[in-house]
């Protein structure tokens, strides 16, 4: 799942694991720090990787919100899990997954080879 629960039962909702969810002073400050390189025209576009409800709220005061949101979809997950996809559109943010087949290619074979994946591939 994008966001994940650590030792501390919190959630741990960016890429490297080690901000939580409740750390809002941190996500404010990176975000920040984006935004202002974004400004500069450092960058095209700016977003976050694994952000769920709680942190996207940390960021909710920000003129400049994400682009994107990166998180693990793939078709073995059903249509909306958690809520993100949802989340997301509401927002304005580009929905990006990544990992689309499982795991880089090594998901379970229903995954892989099952009848969802094999009559989505026969669609298109």
């Amino acid at each position: 799942p994008p966001c994940l629960v650590g030792k501390d039962g919190m959630a741990l909702c960016n890429a490297n694991k080690k901000i939580s969810c409740t750390e809002c002073d941190a996500i404010k400050a990176q975000w920040s720090a984006a935004v202002k390189a974004y400004e500069k025209g450092l960058f095209s576009a700016i977003g976050v990787s694994n952000y769920c409800t709680q942190c996207l709220q940390c960021l909710k005061d920000f003129k400049t919100q994400p682009m994107v949101n990166q998180f693990q979809l793939h078709v073995g997950m059903g249509p909306d899990p958690q809520g993100f996809l949802a989340m997301n559109a509401a927002r304005g943010i580009v929905s990006q997954a990544y990992s689309p087949i499982g795991s880089g290619g090594h998901g379970s074979s229903d995954i892989l080879s099952g009848p969802l994946t094999t009559k989505i591939a026969k669609a298109h």
